[in-house]
Order: C-alpha cells, then structure tokens, then sequence
C-alpha cells in the first residue's frame, strides 16, 4: 500500500493510522522499504510517497510472543 504523509507526519504516526501498529519492527519495516525517508529526518514533509509493508498474522512483535505465568 502506498500513502502520502501530511505535514508533520512521522513514520510512526503512519503506522498507527494505516496499520494500527507503531512497534519498532513496524517503523523499521517502513524505513527498509523507504530509504528515501532518512532524507528527512523524524518529522516527513507533506506529500511524500511511502511504500506500507503488508503485515500478516504472521508477522510478530516481541510483545505478542511474551508469555506471563498467569496465562
């Protein structure tokens, strides 16, 4: 999926708003897949293209593989 950021827009922000997630693995994902992005800094100007990475149930965080006793 491809996006254009708003002003002010973080790779983070774009995260949560189009995948619900903002994990590190996530934003690295993006920046892997953007490496235009590093151009700009934390804060992306308006307009610029972002390739999304498609997330699946197969992709998982460290916090979805932390297991509590109480489980």
């Amino acid at each position: 999926m491809k996006v254009r950021c708003r002003d002010r827009d973080t790779p983070g922000d774009i995260a949560w708003i189009k995948l619900g997630r903002d994990d590190d693995e996530t934003e690295q994902l993006i920046y892997d897949l953007n490496p235009h992005l590093h151009q700009y800094g934390r804060i992306l100007p308006v307009g610029v293209e972002i390739t999304l990475p498609d997330l699946t149930s197969e992709t998982t965080t460290e916090a979805d593989e932390q297991v509590t006793v109480w489980s």
